[in-house]
């Protein structure tokens, strides 16, 4: 029996039987959506009465907007991995432009996250301060976490091209 024969650098085609990627992949996007409309609405739902001025909202808000990114992350991250493995230049960097938009709002939230703490630091409790290093710890930390990820895969969105 002779052996397949298969040359480095060779595009293989999709063996006889393998599920057709497209058909795999588009649920990936329609879960994306969903999931980015699920955690839009959620966010929409928690600023619903804005009080900027007040640094005791922004520092609250953005610690609630932060605790509540995954579910919209993993919908962006679905949409931009499904437009690349079913080779749609298009949707990816849509997904992609996506993922930047909401790095750039994480970034403008972390700052007035992060100028808020002095004015809420001098307003709260001592028996409280403890609590409030530890939520501004965690909601920074976690916050440059999706602010990475959500950077890496906007760019890999935009950059995307198609082997063809």
């Amino acid at each position: 029996m002779a052996q397949p024969e298969l040359y480095v650098g060779q595009a293989q085609s999709n063996p006889a039987g393998a599920p057709d990627p497209i058909r795999v992949w588009a649920p990936a996007q329609v879960l994306g959506v969903f999931l980015l409309l699920a955690g839009v609405i959620d966010i929409a739902l928690a600023v619903l009465s804005p009080a900027p001025a007040d640094p005791n909202w922004r520092f609250a808000t953005v610690a609630l907007l932060i605790g509540g990114l995954p579910l919209p992350t993993l919908g962006l991250l679905s949409g931009v991995m499904a437009s690349i493995a079913t080779g749609h230049r298009l949707r990816s960097r849509i997904w992609g432009a996506l993922c930047l938009l909401v790095s750039v709002a994480l970034v403008l939230g972390l700052m007035a996250f992060i100028l808020a703490l002095p004015d809420v630091r001098a307003v709260t409790p001592v028996e409280s301060l403890a609590d409030l290093e530890k939520t501004a710890t965690r909601t920074v930390a976690v916050g440059l976490v999706f602010l990475l990820l959500l950077g890496y895969a906007g760019l890999k969105g935009l950059w995307y091209t198609p082997n063809t």
